[in-house]
């Protein structure tokens, strides 16, 4: 709490004041309620616009559930909109259908990956021709047959993910990553060629689905494990996306998608964790994360959880054909990046945004947590196979 003590706004005559006059030491207290003022309006806009959106759906033919309602985290500005049970959900109802017509997609358009390997290059030249689309509806504005979404997706504030960070934010992110990530210049090394504004290819990357932006989808928030709470069929399946809750969902409660894990995610969950979802969404996702180190030979993944005590737990890919529980060189590794880690020191922000500044700390925090627990799981699997052979 703070404590504002009377301001002295009495002045003599004949000796100058030593009090601040009430103008200047009001004015930092104006600018914290303009402040204020102008988030609570910029979600307000926000949370109107994709209102608009749902009756839009609904007057081509969707669903969106009286179950539902949308919303944000704890009703804070701060928080990302998202969608929450209005109402007690039973297992399997039906939450969401979108059709066809609603989303800014490829369709006949997109590029094939032929030899079914999940191909960089596919991938990003469909992300690319979506972007070039995105930014065709964006031109037209009001004359765009999309009016609805493409006015929600111009309301977005830029910034959001590391690519459109400050040059200060990247610099201090940058330290936290390792040296071969992409977390921070993806746009320059895989889009160099795309003749698209960098701001569009971000918002295409961070809202759409490879080769289709969908309307509403783009508004269930990230979560794997036991948060989890929906399951749909494939996105181009009939005519419709159709999303239903996969468990009992109770009031207030939010309503989660996969990112990585999805019907429509093909392999993607094993090489895309913790450290791609801050690339291309902007945030840190919570437990269970997944981090995958694929230029170690031999490659490393985990994934860490967070148990019903409290306590974290990683998994190991143990299976025939997994990656396994890293060796000494891969142990030895893990040890090196987490002291690299520990010595790092974020004492003052400067000029990095806050909300840049927030997630950089939360994601140096998160690797130190993840490796440290890796490393002792590792050392511990290793001491007990020995055990285990000496008997």
């Amino acid at each position: 709490s703070h404590v504002i003590s009377p301001i002295n706004t009495r002045f003599s005559s004949c000796e100058e004041s030593t009090t601040m006059p009430f103008s200047y030491s009001i004015f930092p207290f104006v600018l914290l309620l303009l402040a204020v003022t102008l988030a609570v309006a910029e979600e307000q806009e926000d949370e109107k616009l994709a209102n608009a959106i749902v009756d839009w759906i609904r007057k081509e033919g969707g669903y969106f559930s009286s179950s539902l309602k949308i919303g944000r985290l704890h009703d804070d500005p701060l928080n990302p909109l998202g969608l929450f049970a209005s109402q007690d959900i039973e297992p399997h109802e039906s939450l969401l259908i979108v059709p066809h017509s609603t989303f800014i997609s490829l369709w006949d358009e997109a590029a094939e990956d032929e030899d079914d390997d999940d191909s960089d290059e596919v991938y990003v030249q469909n992300v690319c021709r979506l972007a070039q689309k995105l930014d065709v509806e964006l031109k037209l504005g009001n004359d765009s047959y999309y009016k609805p979404f493409v006015e929600y997706i111009q309301n977005q504030k830029q910034g959001q993910i590391p690519a459109t960070w400050s040059e200060e934010g990247k610099q201090a992110l940058g330290q936290v990553l390792p040296e071969d990530s992409d977390v921070i210049d993806w746009t320059k090394r895989h889009f160099a060629d795309c003749n698209v504004d960098e701001t569009v290819l971000a918002l295409t990357v961070q809202r759409g689905y490879d080769t289709a932006l969908i309307p509403v989808w783009d508004l269930v928030n990230h979560r794997n494990g036991n948060a989890l709470n929906t399951e749909n069929d494939p996105m181009y399946s009939n005519d419709a996306l159709k999303v239903r809750a996969s468990k009992n969902i109770r009031k207030g409660e939010e309503i989660f998608a996969t990112y990585n894990e999805c019907v429509d995610c093909r392999e993607t969950s094993w090489y895309w964790g913790t450290p791609e979802i801050l690339r291309d969404f902007g945030f840190v996702e919570g437990f269970p994360q997944r981090w995958i180190y694929l230029n170690q030979d031999p490659e490393i993944l985990f994934e860490i959880d967070q148990n019903d005590d409290g306590e974290l737990e990683v998994e190991w890919d143990i299976e025939e054909d997994g990656y396994g529980v890293p060796d000494d060189e891969g142990i030895a590794f893990l040890q090196s990046e987490l002291k690299r880690l520990q010595e790092l020191h974020f004492s003052e922000r400067g000029s990095v945004p806050q909300h840049e500044w927030n997630t950089i700390l939360q994601y140096h925090k998160a690797c130190i947590t993840a490796i440290s627990e890796a490393v002792k799981s590792a050392v511990e699997y290793h001491q007990e196979e020995e055990d285990t052979d000496e008997l």
